[in-house]
């Protein structure tokens, strides 16, 4: 019995140790665990702390003055460009800086469905020089700002126009004053560029170079016309994206006259067509199908996105064949908009105006039949 209970003794002591070393093993696993997990924490960190310090080394060694513009989180761009020119301040004539003018401007929001806001910084050339338009365009921007920020608090987007005039008496008269207008504004457009990306600008307009050639007293052959645009788009393009980061595109301002298939559009990010009126009806049918076949083409060939960035039906006509289309527009405007619904690369129109009539240039839409039918169409169009 004694031999018994000693074997008894000697089996839980035995039990005691294997539990002891069990409990052991188990810590010193658990410690070895807490060590890797702390190293792998550590890695990470340093990781963390090499990104950041390279991301700061390359900070330091950008350039102090670099014009190099970062991606902008506060430009949203809606789905379709919807818009009316209306009476700026920057424009030909000066209006008169009221509360008012300004509120009648923003009703192309609430009556048209507009959803984009014209600005023009207005210029004229002469002799050399581009020279403001009128006593309201100021060096700082102050008048051309307050309507940028003011239009922005009601929720539209700003389509900006650095917009050229030609002194009355002064011509370009060879291939050289053309070069060295280009040149010259290029300086007025980086200008307008920075002040864009100041005010976060959704869009900014290099204007209507094509136009600008064809009005001279001198002419250019197609392939020459087609180079100097090319030229100065590329140019133009390569200075003004290291100052500004929204989108950029021109207007082919004859685009009824000519087939403008033939550009490079390449760098843009959309460009536009100018679509004017006119008396006879079905030829103004004829016209609009060939400048949208032309657009798609365009469009298609180098895969960015098109827009009608000025429609113009006007209330009457004086040159060639005058007419009065007073009360008899609806139909040239729904005939564009009934061919914008089967096009999937038209990004935008912009009509030729809200509330603008001047001697020569009667084409607000403001309170005319018209109105409602632009503000079916554009509510309806996403």
């Amino acid at each position: 019995m004694k031999l018994l209970r000693i074997a008894v003794a000697l089996m839980i002591a035995l039990a005691f140790l294997l539990i002891a070393f069990s409990l052991l093993d188990y810590s010193q696993n658990r410690e070895d665990e807490h060590e890797s997990s702390y190293d792998v924490e550590k890695d990470e960190l340093q990781e963390v702390r090499n990104d950041s310090y390279e991301a700061e080394e390359s900070s330091a060694h950008e350039s102090p003055g670099s014009e190099q513009v970062r991606a902008d989180a506060e430009r949203i761009y809606p789905s379709k460009i919807k818009s009316a020119f209306v009476k700026n301040y920057g424009m030909v004539p000066p209006w008169e800086r009221t509360d008012s003018l300004l509120s009648e401007n923003l009703q192309i929001k609430e009556r048209l469905g507009a959803n984009t806001y014209h600005v023009f910084v207005c210029y004229t050339y002469s002799e050399n020089s581009f020279d403001p338009c009128g006593p309201l365009h100021t060096n700082d921007y102050s008048s051309l700002r307050e309507e940028i920020r003011t239009a922005k608090e009601h929720g539209m987007r700003i389509d900006l126009w650095s917009s050229w005039g030609v002194n009355e008496g002064v011509k370009l008269k060879s291939r050289n004053d053309l070069d060295r207008f280009f040149d010259m504004y290029e300086q007025v457009l980086i200008n307008d560029a920075k002040f864009a990306e100041e005010e976060n600008v959704e869009y900014f307009s290099l204007n209507e170079p094509d136009h600008l050639i064809n009005s001279q007293e001198f002419s250019v052959s197609e392939n020459e016309r087609v180079e100097i645009i090319n030229s100065y788009k590329n140019s133009a393009l390569q200075k003004i994206r290291k100052v500004y980061n929204g989108k950029v595109y021109y207007q082919i301002g004859d685009a009824t006259e000519w087939d403008f298939t033939v550009l490079d559009v390449s760098g843009l990010d959309f460009f536009g067509v100018l679509i004017n009126g006119g008396c006879d009806y079905e030829a103004f049918r004829g016209r609009v199908d060939e400048v949208f076949s032309r657009a798609e083409r365009l469009s298609e060939k180098y895969n960015i996105s098109w827009a009608i960035s000025e429609l113009i039906v006007s209330k009457q006509y004086e040159d060639y064949d005058a007419c009065d289309l007073h009360g008899k527009r609806t139909k040239y405007y729904e005939y564009v908009f009934n061919k914008s619904i089967n096009s999937s690369r038209l990004i935008g129109i912009m009509i030729d105006t809200w509330n603008v009539d001047e001697p020569g240039f009667e084409t607000s839409v403001k309170d005319t039949a018209s109105e409602h039918s632009i503000r079916e169409f554009f509510m309806e169009w996403d």
